[in-house]
């Protein structure tokens, strides 16, 4: 295998001025490098742009190639420099080596081993790459690190950290932890630090692999490890001079109660149209591209429809509310109407939920810990479910049992309703579909009987006779002596499909104030049930 090594050198350094004829153990530095190299191979050439640096190479017996000045890049420069050795020399190379000028210690055997992924016809290119030393390492800009994939293929190179983090902040937080993974991992495992800069606080999430890299051994959790991990990182924020959060007293620790509703997609999407239409857009095109410009994806047709970033579905403009369908924000653009902006309705709050079956819990396996919390519990739900009870104006036993079987019947009455009428809609549609698949394949029927039941003819017209059939056998099994109009049964549809709306809100309304009673019903007879055991149980103590 014929091997060509380059070795780029320029002299006009910003960083390091002259930096290839540095002094080290009185020799130049690029003729460390080319004694290292001409150890792997006898055709190593420097290639360089300044005179000061060809006369030296010269001048300990080297080979060099002058280059233009006018070179981007070392890789450019070692392209004009083949070029030129190709055409004086007349030799073609098999691989070609490009190492750098200021590389003094590379050894021959890191050459070979580079010159050796070459067998592999597959390999087009590589490169030379180690682990860090140190953790500083990552983070030195004059240290170029490199992502691989698992078959060691190179994804991209950085002489940032991966992955960086633009701002002071967000570098600090991702180098803190880094520094925690790699003290409580010990080196031993494989690990990724993202940090997350899209939230408003900054914060890190570290993945590692359970195998240590030696392949040896898993990682096993242990007690209180948690624990660890956050003393761990307290102690690196504190080296850092970076603060931490100091721990409250128990009873000093502030235990919060109500948590903030999350915006909706609807929501979100209204207090961005008002903020819009604040802007006065020109037209309702300019309201749509402004819409656009926010981040949303606009679908137009006969209903306008927009989707968030984040949104799976499209929402239609009419469906927002009052104030927000198409027809009302060009009329609030034109300057024909007043536009008011959003009002978020506060979350419903539940009056009191069911009461715990602590008996059952505690023959499920639960704690001594669950039954205390759970006895607490109750006592809160259960003082709401009296609040209710008074509300309702409920004082009794007998009163809550007649209230609830009243709801229930109520409920059950209502839902029979929409039941039937739905079940009357299901058999109208099958029933109009019949007639007028009935009225349209009669023609072809009364041919096919004309003709004797011919099979051929059959054959022909096989869709329009199993149709008019079907549609027959429907018309006997109903029992039906007169098939009625189509546009009767069109005019009864549209009847039940308005009793059905009507009934719907009410029904809804109906089941709430079930579920309600029920449940207070069955709160209060969970809770006298639970003092009627314990009663039990401290007289037979």
């Amino acid at each position: 295998m014929n091997v060509l090594i380059l070795i780029p050198a320029r002299y006009a350094s910003t960083r390091f001025p002259g930096k290839p004829l540095a002094e080290i153990g009185g020799k130049p530095m690029i003729q460390h490098v080319v004694e290292k190299a001409q150890l792997v191979s006898q055709d190593a050439f420097v290639a360089t742009d300044d005179q000061r640096i060809y006369d030296r190479v010269v001048g300990f017996g080297g080979k060099v190639v002058m280059t233009s000045a006018d070179h981007k890049s070392g890789t450019d420069r070692c392209c004009e420099a083949y070029r030129h050795i190709v055409a004086d020399y007349r030799k073609t190379y098999d691989v070609v080596v490009n190492i750098q000028g200021d590389e003094p210690f590379i050894q021959p055997d890191q050459v070979r081993a580079l010159i050796a992924c070459f067998e592999d016809p597959r390999i087009q290119i590589a490169t030379l790459a180690k682990q860090f030393d140190t953790n500083a390492d990552i983070f030195d800009p004059n240290k170029v690190k490199v992502v691989c994939s698992s078959l060691q293929t190179a994804l991209y190179f950085s002489r940032s950290a991966i992955p960086y983090c633009r701002g002071k902040e967000q570098g600090e937080a991702n180098r803190i932890g880094y520094e925690l993974a790699s003290r409580f991992l010990k080196g031993k495992h494989a690990f990724i630090v993202a940090t997350h800069t899209d939230r408003e606080h900054i914060h890190n999430h570290i993945i590692y692999n359970s195998t240590t890299l030696d392949g040896t051994r898993k990682f096993r959790d242990f007690f209180f490890s948690g624990l660890a991990v956050q003393r761990l990182s307290d102690l690196i924020c504190l080296e850092h001079q970076l603060s931490v959060i100091e721990k409250k007293p128990y009873r000093e620790r502030q235990k919060r109660i109500t948590y903030p509703p999350k915006e909706s997609n609807r929501d979100r999407l209204c207090s961005v149209i008002d903020e819009i239409l604040q802007q006065k857009p020109t037209d309702y095109e300019d309201f749509l591209q402004k819409l656009e410009q926010q981040g949303y994806e606009i679908k137009r047709g006969k209903y306008t429809s927009v989707k968030g970033a984040r949104q799976k579905r499209f929402i239609r403009l009419k469906t927002l509310g009052a104030g927000y369908s198409e027809d009302e924000i060009k009329a609030v653009i034109a300057g024909k109407a007043e536009h008011r902006p959003h009002q978020k309705q506060p979350p419903k709050e539940q009056p009191f939920q069911l009461l715990v079956d602590i008996q059952a819990k505690l023959a499920e396996g639960k704690g001594g810990g669950y039954e205390r919390w759970a006895k607490k519990y109750n006592l809160k739900e259960m003082s709401k479910t009296l609040i209710f009870l008074q509300e309702q104006k409920i004082g009794s036993a007998d009163d809550l049992k007649e209230r609830a079987d009243a709801a229930l019947s109520r409920y059950h009455k209502l839902g029979d309703s929409i039941k039937a009428a739905e079940k009357r809609m299901a058999e109208i549609a099958v029933l109009r579909a019949h007639i007028v698949n009935y009225a349209k394949t009669r023609p072809v029927y009364d041919a096919y009987r004309k003709s004797g039941y011919s099979s051929k003819f059959l054959e022909a017209h096989r869709e329009e006779v199993t149709l008019h059939k079907t549609a027959k056998a429907a018309f006997n099994e109903s029992g039906l002596k007169k098939l009625p109009k189509v546009k009767d049964l069109n005019a009864e549809y549209s009847a039940l499909l308005t009793k059905k709306k009507a009934l719907y809100p009410e029904y809804r309304k109906t089941r709430d104030e079930m579920q309600e009673i029920v449940k207070a019903q069955k709160n209060v007879e969970l809770f006298f049930a639970e003092e009627k055991d314990s009663k039990q149980v401290e007289q037979i103590r």
